[in-house]
């Protein structure tokens, strides 16, 4: 899984003073910054910022210099890498703080933020991490959410799993409330919750979480005035993932390689925590995004002639799920379309070769129900592959 990064992108202003932080007073410099970051690009936002942080240290006694300071700092770690912030945490935490504007979780995790982005002092992990906890029921800043999804998309990318699992399940419970608002970063650290675990230490608990996010998808789906792409992309990103870990766990006798040991796969019932997801998503309510065709006959694919599965997915003995949509005509496919798979771009050409020669079948008491037909259109179908 490709974790996204965070950056919050402005249009196309240019600010009036460019090159080196120019002398200014404390009330021009937060002018000019909170029109930069209304309008502005990152190179004006962050100029913006290093003027206003000149400003701050030219009238340490100004009363809202300290709001300043960290306004200043926060647009500095979020578009410049926390060049700069270090001196307006440092500056923050030396004055009282305002009341009712500012709290000393706020100024903490600017310190331990721009520390660990710079890297310039021991255990800055440890602190980020106290940081970032205790700001777990505290306000959405623009600062805490690009430090909790930094966090967990350094782990993940570093394989780090079990930490990665830690850090992007804190992500999501801190984003949750917002996603409205934010609604793709705390997708994204839910999805990578559930892989982190899942490359960590396998648990079919992760397919019920999958199975929540999915519905919670939905829901927002039908609270949002208009759906964005990434919801529909994730939705299906999630129902993957779900159905791949499921079959990871159907497999019989599978192990899982973990450095240079394998261990076998134990414990509850696939088909239990498969009916449970089925169940957790059903309770969402509709959604064109897993359509409904209560037209189409029950039956299945007579997979014939057999699917052949990818060499170097057999020869690593890797598991892993597509979702396909399609069309049905008097049960053949066309229109065949990947909508997400893992591993990435494993088995899609395979499924797609295999699933066109296919003839779905009603099953043999299928009418019993009524009439039904062996076609549909945008026929949403998950494909699971495993090695025994």
């Amino acid at each position: 899984m490709h974790v996204r990064k965070f950056i919050l992108i402005g249009v196309g202003f240019l600010l009036a003073i460019s090159g080196p932080a120019q002398a200014v007073t404390l009330d021009e410099a937060n002018a000019l910054h909170q029109r930069a970051m209304t309008s502005g690009s990152p190179d004006d936002r962050t100029e913006a910022a290093r003027i206003l942080a000149a400003s701050v240290l030219a009238n340490p006694d100004r009363p809202d210099a300290v709001l300043r300071a960290f306004e200043a700092g926060q647009t500095l770690c979020i578009y410049s890498g926390c060049q700069g912030a270090k001196e307006m945490a440092a500056f923050a935490s030396s004055h009282p703080l305002p009341a009712n504007v500012l709290t000393s979780e706020d100024i903490t995790l600017l310190s331990a933020f721009a520390d660990w982005i710079t890297g310039d002092a021991p255990g800055t992990r440890e602190r980020l991490d106290a940081a970032l906890t205790s700001y777990l029921t505290v306000r959405a800043t623009p600062l805490a959410i690009v430090a909790f999804q930094t966090r967990y998309t350094e782990d993940f990318n570093a394989k780090d799993w079990g930490r990665a699992a830690k850090s992007a399940r804190e992500a999501s419970i801190y984003l949750a409330p917002h996603r409205a608002v934010v609604g793709e970063r705390w997708s994204d650290a839910v999805i990578a919750s559930a892989t982190a675990g899942y490359n960590h230490n396998p648990d079919l608990n992760d397919t019920l979480i999958l199975a929540h996010h999915i519905s919670d998808l939905i829901k927002l789906d039908h609270d949002l005035p208009q759906r964005p792409d990434w919801l529909e992309r994730d939705l299906y990103l999630s129902t993957a993932w779900r159905a791949g870990i499921l079959m990871y766990f159907q497999s019989n006798g599978s192990t899982r390689a973990m450095g240079a040991s394998r261990y076998e796969v134990s414990g509850p019932d696939p088909d239990v925590f498969k009916q449970q997801a089925a169940e957790i998503i059903a309770g969402a309510g509709p959604t064109d995004m897993l359509p409904t065709n209560p037209n189409l006959c029950e039956g299945s694919f007579d997979e014939d002639p057999e699917f052949r599965y990818p060499f170097n997915a057999l020869k690593g003995k890797q598991n892993g799920a597509v979702v396909l949509r399609m069309d049905l005509n008097n049960g053949k496919a066309s229109n065949v379309e990947v909508l997400a798979s893992i591993p990435e771009r494993t088995f899609d050409n395979a499924i797609i070769s295999s699933i066109r020669k296919w003839t779905y079948e009603p099953d043999e008491d299928a009418a019993d129900d009524g009439p039904c037909e062996a076609s549909a259109k945008d026929l949403i179908y998950t494909y699971s592959f495993g090695v025994n």
